[in-house]
Parts: structure tokens; C-alpha cells; sequence
């Protein structure tokens, strides 16, 4: 089990600043984020599957160009 928001990072901005102030932050932590379905989840599937185990990864993910 990994902890809350583990890639790429809690945004802690989100509770600092003004909304309006945000933006570059929130458009900086998006490109960050895991895109689901890609390639960071494909290789965390294939690991797990060559190991035999379950994860319960807990990270902030974006929708593929591909989805």
C-alpha cells in the first residue's frame, strides 16, 4: 500500500493559495501525474504479475491522449 497521492507528491499548494495563484502549479503537477492508462502503469502491472503480488498504488493519474 503505498501512501496518499505517492506520485507525484501531495499538492500542498492547494490549501496555501489563492486559486487563481495556482494554475502554473496545478498545470505542473497534471504533466507530473500518471497517465492511465501509459507506460508507468504498464510496467508497474508487468512486475507485479512476474512477482505474483498486488499493489494498491495511491497516485494522482490523468486520462491517456489515447483514452
Amino acid at each position: 500500500m503505498f501512501p496518499e497521492v505517492f506520485v507525484p507528491g501531495y499538492p500542498y499548494w492547494i490549501e496555501c493559495f489563492p486559486r487563481l495563484e495556482q494554475v502554473a502549479a496545478n498545470a505542473q503537477y497534471t504533466r507530473a501525474s500518471v497517465e492511465v492508462p501509459g507506460p508507468e502503469i504498464d510496467r508497474v502491472r508487468a512486475a507485479c504479475a512476474s512477482g505474483g503480488v498486488q499493489v494498491a498504488p495511491n497516485f494522482a493519474h490523468r486520462a491517456s491522449a489515447a483514452a
